[in-house]
């Protein structure tokens, strides 16, 4: 399985059943697109929607446009061992990380993802549930974004929400929203 951007090739028949179960409750719902969209909207607001992804780069080009922006020389070595297609990413003659797979483009798009991870890990960097407020049915969240720059380290939290991923992603949009603010962007 592969999401855009991700490790895994999806299989086609994945997205065919999604659209089967579309088609039947569609049906069922007489033919109402709204009566459709809140019954999948809860399944598919999870998922980054394309026009997001397509705004965001892919690892293998990631790590190539950066390279290239150093001035640095990237060089991805391919080998066959087993059933398995080992991808590894030198830099300037250096190893940098491995990844394997079935295939060869999962393999390229996995050793891509750890080098950038290598190569631009902060120890510093990290998120947190700063609180949980509520009781467990009905738990509420705020989480945290820190992150190291050149002046020292900037925090911020976001909201509160129900869902800890909508909670992080509150975080993350306030400190790009404080970055864009501020003489750091």
């Amino acid at each position: 399985m592969e999401f855009y951007g991700g490790v895994l090739k999806a299989p086609k028949v994945l997205a065919d059943i999604v659209e089967s179960v579309m088609d039947a409750v569609y049906l069922d719902c007489g033919f109402d697109v709204n009566a459709l969209w809140v019954i999948f909207r809860g399944l598919l607001e999870p998922i980054i929607m394309l026009n997001v992804l397509e705004e965001q780069p892919q690892p293998v080009t990631m790590l190539l446009g950066l390279s290239k922006k150093d001035g640095k020389q990237v060089d991805v070595e391919h080998r066959k061992e087993g059933d398995k297609n080992k991808a590894s990413v030198y830099l300037d003659g250096q190893f940098i990380a491995s990844g394997s797979s079935e295939h060869k483009e999962n393999a390229n798009l996995q050793v891509a993802k750890t080098a950038l991870k290598e190569l631009f890990y902060n120890p510093y960097d990290k998120m947190d549930i700063e609180k949980e407020i509520g009781p467990a049915h009905d738990r509420r969240f705020i989480c945290s974004v820190q992150i190291a720059i050149a002046e020292g380290m900037l925090f911020v939290t976001g909201d509160e929400k129900s869902r800890v991923k909508d909670a992080e992603n509150s975080a993350a949009l306030a400190m790009i929203r404080g970055l864009q603010e501020s003489k750091f962007s």
